[in-house]
């Protein structure tokens, strides 16, 4: 599959980006590559081929689940200069 400029150029409007002369050019040449790439991949043969779900053979280490220390809320909210009512408090971001 081929992209011509005329194509890049509405693909490049849509995203609202500003591509003309050179870099039109440069951008066409570039997506005419990653989709050559894109096609050549899409004919391997991945029948029988297990997927990957992790690069490294490695596990995570659980650990038991137990309360080390309760009742520390003082001491947390101590880090801060805005606590109202035993919650931080932080300024309104959204209207």
């Amino acid at each position: 599959m081929s992209l011509e400029k005329e194509k890049v150029q509405k693909i490049a409007s849509l995203s609202r980006l500003n591509l003309s002369g050179d870099t039109l050019d440069h951008m066409t040449q570039e997506l005419n590559k990653i989709m050559d790439w894109i096609e050549a991949l899409s004919k391997i043969d991945t029948e029988g081929v297990e997927p990957l779900r992790n690069v490294t053979k490695t596990h995570l280490e659980l650990r038991e689940d137990t309360v080390t220390s309760m009742n520390q809320r003082e001491d947390i909210l101590s880090n801060t200069s805005h606590a109202v009512q035993g919650f931080f408090s932080v300024p309104k971001v959204v209207d």
